[in-house]
């Protein structure tokens, strides 16, 4: 009985398993995938994701179409292999490692599942979890938990064809003769007959001997008692047996570069039918265990496929369009089918007159359709009817709906054998219907569009007016604090030894504590009123100001807040402030200025501020500050569950604020900008790239 050993030293004894594994094996590797992505009833393609690096890059010794093609291999000669799903410390899968299934040994459970596996590496046993491990196997009747690959059913005839070739080697070794007999009439002693054996060998053993002749002496006769190779019959029998082979393994003799009885068309369908019968399958198996085992790590609603690897039949696809030319399809219809524009007059079909029904009113030869274009008729001058079957589309248009009705056929896919994500997609639909009907009875579905549009566009300029507003009043606070602060600066400058030069250790002409101070002390109450102002028309924005006469300002956390973004403006101001007035006076000093060339650098640096920074400052204060109110007054008013992401669409506009654009959330949930979470747009939290200069606010979602 064949270990197996056998079956994995059969790839390196067989030159012909040898090579239909490796064909299989490396066309497997060339596997290509797609991953979609299923919400809302509809699947849509996902062109970058972890999911795909990892089965592109599994490993740091091993890159992906290495694992894919040793994985083929061990499935064709022992029906099984495994991956080891290695995690990192979020438990999330980041590498994926082959286990030769020959030191793997599965142990069930009691319930009959599997417990773990068993791994042998270097006299050590390992155990690996069952869900660590991904089991590829070919299917095998009495079996129900390890597969049966392909070489060992044919493990009798690879062994006869590698004995057939040893056989045939040691007939040209052993003097190109069959084994045979020499005897005697005369008796012989032990020693006679060792010595007549040795000499035999040493003068007609071997290939370089073969065909010399022999003269017997002392009565001995040659007599042969094995058959000869005519006899064997060997040609036939390793063709025989070389048809077994690859017919199990489902390799023709086109792959195999066999010229026999080939020609280039039945080579070219060899290579089809290798394609469409062998590797396809296999393809698809393939991602089938992936998608079970390996995708839904990364989430249940993805969904992995392979690309088709089998080539367009083009004699078929010719043979189908000349069928159908002007019967069911349009000289269009062809055209957009194979990447072309529309043509003028593609849209019709052109009938032979013997052809139309009677009775069918037609219309004159002036060029001229009727109405209705889905019934047009006119007789040509040629006597042909011309049948209009519909208006031109654009091949982009044509593309897009063919690329729907693809995405429709994948989701409808991926969501067999999915219970819980079907019954969550059917509800979804469900819903969805119930909703649509109750629309379509008072407006049409593009006119609620319409009306949506209109609100957000409404409601960010009504947001937009009010923060203008207050952008300037705040500007004039903050040019007023750079002011009043430049002559503090001038007047520390002053006194420091005035004709002198200013020596290093006097920089610090301003006390940061004090103008922290003096900066939350004037910006505190304008921060108070933009929040007062925004949570109020929140409340009015979501009709419970009736309810709430006024947004409540003295609440504890909306007071805090208050609190703290004011110490926050004023620390950030002045560290920079303070910051660039030092650097520039250390320049001054460096180059030996007098203190009224060091106090023209304080009024270039504070000129700056007032001229460029007070804008930027302004926009980001106020935005905050207006957003952060109004989630206050959300909260405030009861009803307010969910908020959603309101950007402006424009070419400002950040990309990651774009993408977030109509996301909806909990109310205390954050949102998912960029690489970030932010409560709202503005979000003190929020890094300098994402909040500074942002033009976005937040709409109240009322379930």
């Amino acid at each position: 009985e064949p270990s197996t050993r056998d079956y994995l030293q059969s790839f390196r004894a067989s030159s012909l398993v040898h090579s239909c594994t490796k064909k299989i094996g490396e066309k497997m590797s060339t596997i290509e995938y797609e991953l979609y992505q299923l919400r809302g009833l509809k699947a849509r393609e996902i062109e970058q994701h972890e999911l795909l690096d990892l089965l592109q890059n599994p490993n740091p010794v091993m890159s992906g179409s290495q694992l894919i093609e040793i994985t083929s291999i061990y499935l064709s000669l022992l029906g099984q292999c495994y991956w080891y799903k290695a995690r990192g410390a979020n438990k999330q899968v980041i590498e994926l490692w082959l286990m030769r299934p020959d030191l793997t040994t599965i142990v069930p459970a009691n319930d009959g599942g599997i417990s773990y596996y068993k791994f042998r590496l270097n006299g050590k046993e390992i155990k690996f979890p069952a869900e660590d491990v991904i089991h590829f196997k070919e299917p095998d009747p009495l079996s129900d938990y390890y597969g049966y690959g392909a070489v060992q059913s044919v493990m009798e005839v690879i062994r006869s064809d590698v004995y057939a070739k040893k056989w045939n080697t040691r007939f040209f070794y052993n003097s190109a003769r069959p084994d045979a007999l020499l005897t005697s009439e005369k008796a012989m002693n032990k020693e006679d007959k060792e010595e007549i054996l040795e000499k035999w060998n040493e003068k007609y053993g071997g290939v370089d001997n073969a065909g010399k002749v022999s003269i017997l002496t002392n009565g001995l006769k040659y007599e042969a008692v094995s058959v000869s190779q005519k006899d064997m019959d060997f040609a036939n029998m390793r063709i025989a047996n070389r048809d077994d082979v690859l017919m199990t393994l489902g390799v023709n003799k086109a792959i195999m570069a066999i010229t026999d009885d080939v020609n280039r068309a039945n080579a070219e369908a060899g290579v089809y039918a290798f394609l469409s019968e062998t590797i396809r399958p296999k393809m698809e198996k393939h991602v089938d265990v992936l998608n079970q085992f390996l995708v839904t790590e990364y989430g249940d609603d993805l969904f992995l496929l392979n690309i088709d690897p089998t080539p367009d039949d083009k004699a078929s696809l010719d043979d189908h369009y000349i069928k159908a030319h002007n019967k069911w399809m349009t000289t269009n219809e062809i055209r957009m089918e194979q990447g072309y524009d529309p043509i003028e007059g593609g849209d019709f079909i052109y009938q032979p007159l013997s052809l139309m029904p009677m009775g069918i009113e037609n219309t004159n030869d002036t060029g001229e359709d009727d109405d209705d274009t889905n019934k047009a008729m006119k007789i040509t001058k040629s006597g042909f009817a011309i049948i209009k079957i519909g208006g031109n589309i654009t091949a982009k248009e044509f593309y897009t709906r063919r690329k729907e009705e693809q995405l429709k056929k994948i989701y409808r896919k991926a969501v067999r054998g999915r219970k819980m994500l079907r019954l969550k997609e059917d509800l979804i639909s469900k819903i969805t219907i119930e909703v649509a009907k109750s629309i379509q009875n008072q407006i049409s579905k593009n006119a609620v569009k319409k009306e949506e549009e209109d609100k957000r566009k409404k409601a960010w300029d009504i947001f937009d007016k009010s923060i203008i507003g207050w952008e300037k009043k705040f500007k004039a606070m903050v040019n007023s604090l750079f002011r009043e602060q430049q002559e503090r600066a001038l007047e520390a400058l002053k006194k420091s030894k005035l004709g002198k030069t200013v020596k290093s250790s006097e920089l610090d002409l301003l006390n940061f504590k004090k103008e922290v101070k003096i900066f939350i002390k004037k910006s505190t109450p304008t921060f108070t009123k933009i929040v007062e102002e925004a949570g109020n028309e929140a409340l009015a924005q979501v009709g419970e100001k009736s309810i709430k006469k006024d947004f409540e300002i003295s609440d504890p956390i909306t007071a805090e807040w208050i609190e703290l973004k004011a110490m926050k403006f004023a620390e950030e101001v002045n560290e920079t402030t303070i910051k660039k007035i030092k650097n520039t006076l250390a320049d001054g000093v460096l180059n030996g200025e007098s203190i009224g060339e060091l106090a023209k650098r304080i009024e270039e640096v504070y000129g700056l501020r007032i001229l460029s920074s007070s804008k930027t400052i302004s926009r980001t204060e106020v935005l905050s500050a207006n957003n952060a109110g109004t989630v206050f007054g959300y909260k405030q008013s009861g009803v307010v569950k969910k908020k959603e992401w309101l950007a402006t669409q424009d070419k400002k506009t950040r990309d990651g604020h774009s993408h977030a654009d109509g996301q909806v959330v909990n109310i205390d949930k954050k949102f998912e900008v960029g690489d970030e979470e932010l409560d709202y747009p503005g979000d003190p939290n929020g890094s300098p790239e994402n909040i500074i200069n942002c033009r976005c606010t937040i709409l109240p979602v009322i379930e």
